[in-house]
């Protein structure tokens, strides 16, 4: 009896890691899909540097937490996707995100895009 309980408690423990390690980290593998709305997206700064854009801004939402970004760069835009967690961002209970992205700078200026996956705001 306590083999079949030592038992249910380990399932029970390794199904709320693997939840949780799949709600904070899954969502890069699907691109831009589960990435903030941009309408909900204020940029306090773009900041040219040398090689690199760095990024500082904020959400109109205070409750969630910012817990990472992906981006892609395409010909002379770069799209952001923001992520923000509500539940699961206990380790920084931060909204304010202040992220670099590494480009050449030397030439044209790129087009810089907030996008979720159906919408996309031009902040540069």
């Amino acid at each position: 009896m306590t083999r079949k309980i030592r038992s249910i408690v380990i399932a029970l423990l390794l199904l709320i890691v693997i939840l949780f390690l799949g709600s904070r980290y899954s969502w890069k593998l699907c691109g831009f899909r589960y990435c903030i709305d941009p309408s909900t997206v204020y940029v306090e700064s773009v900041i040219p540097g040398k090689g690199c854009y760095q990024i500082k801004g904020n959400v109109m939402d205070s409750i969630s937490s910012f817990v990472g970004y992906t981006y892609k760069i395409e010909e002379q835009n770069i799209y952001i996707g923001l992520k923000y967690n509500t539940f699961l961002g206990f380790f920084k209970r931060d909204s304010v995100f202040d992220i670099k992205i590494d480009c050449d700078t030397s030439g044209e200026k790129y087009n810089i895009y907030i996008v979720d996956w159906k919408n996309e705001k031009l902040i540069w």
